[in-house]
């Protein structure tokens, strides 16, 4: 049996009392109780409290009021333990008769109490509490439905109200709904970063089947407060590492917290309002870069094995380029051509379908430039392309389907090839013409440790020169593309850069 009616705390949702007696009234009032406060006053508390003192009473609902307004030190001793049992007693007496109306008023004066807006006199809330919570002990309570939520809204005890939702698999906010318990109280908004911190450290099957739940915790109506509140938790959770290199390989065990870190770093509002240490900046960064990227990578990875080894080796090539520079990441999405799309089972925020062209996209944000690096296809196939119109791939990329020829029509200020040795001139390019650089300004271009490039000293030297002036490498990928007008004849001349470097335009 629900003791509490489903509705019954829905005033509490937009309530601002301040003074100590309108916090009583407006719960009478949203009960739809008449609270005559000439009558209250009328009466003398001490009077009842006597009474209660000696054994129970035949309740009238302007006395449990009058009792709930009265400040007075008698409550903590040992007769206001008496009278507070008798209080509650008595509530329950009516109860019994059909008045169900006594003890919802006491229930609702107990635990809205902790909020500023429903202020009432300490020493009775508090006599209240430990009043009831005896009951429940005693087995006096008889109203056993989620007496575990009231048991910790009594005792302020977030941590294990988080964990009796953690453990029926559900949101807190879903717990306090099913029991007919107010939602916007401090100990939910507590509960609710434990729990977050549960999940976290949960196994990943554990955390497959609390993704609803954690969309809830995580939606997009979240306060800026609470987006702050959640970001800190997460980058500060003792669950996981603190080092970058360490973090960076967990990550991508968790896509859905990068999608929403992600989101909430691309609010301008939330960027000035967020107050981070340094270490917590390079955490973030690691989040919504690393961590973008790698869920990605994962998605790429398996759809490249369905294909050829070859194929499979040039997905990996080029996910290890972009590898080098993911600490820069502001965003990371993909787009996937309908037919891949649709046997891809994970479809986060960050993936979308695209039309008019064949393969596999990653689109990446570096400082204030998009990068549009496609996959699977060879060199003849597919190109690298880049922009620094921010706000109409903004546009596009909010679409649910993007379409490659808006993309190809953007203001292009890099086109290049992925002709033989091209990650070390694009490298090169990126750092020249963009201050777009890579740690330690080496690149890594294939797996192992030795497979990095110095592009800076590399590019000068004749024998790179020879291999990238070859006929069947750059030459032959300008002439493909002048002769497919794949762009406008003055756009390719000016955003092919490297190939302009090398005299071939």
């Amino acid at each position: 049996m629900n003791f509490i009616r489903p509705n019954l705390f829905d005033f509490a949702k937009n309530s601002t009392l301040k003074s100590q007696f309108k916090g009583t009234k407006r719960i009478a009032k949203d009960l739809g109780i008449h609270f005559d406060d000439a009558a209250i006053q009328s009466l003398n508390p001490q009077i009842l409290f006597d009474q209660l003192t000696k054994g129970k009473i035949n309740l009238e609902l302007i006395q449990v009021f009058a009792l709930m307004g009265w400040e007075n030190h008698q409550w903590t001793s040992k007769n206001g333990k008496t009278a507070m049992r008798n209080w509650w007693l008595s509530a329950l007496d009516k109860d019994q008769q059909g008045e169900s109306v006594f003890r919802q008023v006491m229930l609702l004066r107990t635990i809205l109490a902790d909020t500023e807006r429903y202020p009432a006199p300490k020493n009775v809330i508090q006599t209240l509490r430990t009043g009831l919570e005896d009951l429940i002990q005693s087995g006096e309570w008889k109203y056993t439905h989620h007496l575990d939520v009231l048991q910790v809204l009594i005792t302020q005890n977030a941590k294990k109200l988080a964990e009796i939702a953690f453990k029926q698999e559900k949101s807190v906010i879903a717990l306090m709904q099913e029991a007919g318990f107010p939602q916007r109280l401090p100990i939910v908004q507590e509960a609710e970063v434990n729990w977050l911190d549960q999940w976290i450290a949960s196994t990943k099957s554990k955390r497959q089947i609390l993704r609803p739940a954690l969309t809830q915790i995580l939606n997009p109506t979240l306060s800026l407060e609470r987006q702050k509140c959640f970001t800190q938790q997460i980058l500060n959770s003792t669950t996981l590492p603190k080092e970058i290199s360490a973090l960076e390989k967990q990550v991508e065990n968790f896509p859905e917290l990068v999608t929403w870190l992600s989101t909430c770093a691309r609010n301008t509002e939330f960027q000035s309002e967020l107050v981070l240490k340094h270490n917590e900046k390079q955490r973030l960064a690691c989040w919504i870069g690393t961590g973008n990227y790698e869920a990605l990578r994962k998605i790429l990875i398996d759809i490249a094995n369905i294909y050829d080894q070859d194929t499979a080796n040039k997905t990996a090539n080029r996910y290890i380029f972009w590898k080098n520079y993911q600490a820069l990441f502001q965003e990371a999405w993909l787009l996937l051509p309908t037919a891949i799309f649709d046997k891809t089972n994970i479809h986060l925020n960050n993936i979308k379908k695209i039309s008019t062209y064949s393969y596999p996209v990653v689109v990446l944000k570096v400082m204030d430039k998009f990068i549009f690096q496609s996959f699977l296809g060879d060199a003849s196939q597919n190109d690298l392309l880049m922009t620094d119109d921010i706000f109409q791939v903004e546009r596009i990329l909010h679409q649910n389907i993007v379409d490659y020829e808006q993309l190809k029509n953007l203001n292009l200020v890099l086109i290049h090839d992925h002709a033989f040795k091209w990650q070390t001139d694009l490298a090169y390019t990126l750092d020249k013409h963009f201050n777009i650089k890579p740690k330690d300004k080496i690149v890594y271009y294939m797996e192992g440790k030795s497979r990095y490039s110095h592009y800076l000293q590399e590019v000068n030297e004749s024998y790179f020169k020879l291999e990238r002036e070859d006929w069947k490498n750059l030459p032959r990928w300008v002439k493909n593309n002048k002769h497919d007008n794949k762009y406008p004849v003055q756009v390719f001349n000016r955003a092919a850069l490297t190939a302009k470097r090398y005299n071939l335009i």
